[in-house]
């Protein structure tokens, strides 16, 4: 084996110059020797061991690829339903703000005393007595409120206007003319029955109370002179009438 070794170097040092190329074949431009690189400036240069050799030790390769091919889906498809169905009943009417407008006229043969008090007044419709179209007062139905709109003298009018609020749910309303003296005279208007549909205003809602007029609201039944005692009649005293 030394004496193998010792023949190489011996022909190498006859056959190869220092730049790695092979004397042998030096035929103009000598390729140069493995493992050497010809440079730039036509010399050979030993190749430089590459330190980095980015040698991939990932034992798998790199195939780690995504096996689910994103087809996770989305199990959770919404199905939470809204179980919050708003159970608020719907009324159809949305309340509002009324205004109102018109005159109040008083008919009476007398003038009216310093005591006397007119007002309009205002009711949730289900109030009212659709047969003497005022309201019943038997019912248990509260009103909206009642405004002082001022007295005319007798025979004449008073302008009046007021506003006022209507809660939701109340799907029309109804107006009274009031006139409290001895006795309380109230009556409707030929608008009523008013709808609400929101803010409104209504202008030429007139009123006439007639306060010489017997058996309305309020007033005591009228005395038709008959009696109510049983057997009241004709006087037992007077004689029998002659045959």
């Amino acid at each position: 084996m030394r004496a193998l070794l010792t023949m190489a170097l011996v022909l190498c040092a006859f056959g190869c110059d220092e730049k790695g190329e092979d004397k042998a074949t030096d035929t103009g431009q000598t390729p140069c020797l493995e493992g050497f690189t010809r440079g730039a400036d036509g010399n050979c240069y030993e190749d430089e061991a590459d330190a980095d050799a980015d040698t991939d030790t990932d034992a798998d390769g790199d195939t780690d690829t995504d096996t689910d091919s994103d087809a996770d889906t989305d199990t959770d498809a919404d199905t939470d339903t809204d179980t919050d169905t708003d159970t608020d009943t719907d009324t159809g009417s949305p309340g509002g703000a009324l205004t109102i407008s018109g005159t109040l006229t008083v008919l009476s043969e007398s003038e009216l005393a310093s005591t006397v008090v007119c007002k309009i007044s205002a009711w949730p419709w289900a109030a009212f007595d659709t047969t003497t179209g005022v309201v019943d007062h038997t019912s248990g139905v509260e009103g909206f409120g009642e405004w002082d709109v001022g007295c005319p003298v007798a025979g004449g009018s008073v302008d009046y206007s007021f506003e006022f609020s209507v809660p939701m749910g109340t799907a029309q309303v109804g107006l009274l003319g009031k006139i409290e003296a001895d006795t309380i005279k109230e009556v409707g208007t030929a608008d009523n029955p008013f709808d609400v549909d929101g803010d409104a205003a209504h202008s030429d809602v007139n009123f006439e109370v007639d306060m010489d007029a017997v058996g309305g609201p309020g007033d005591p039944p009228p005395d038709d002179g008959s009696g109510t005692d049983p057997g009241e009649g004709d006087d037992p005293t007077d004689p029998p009438p002659t045959p």
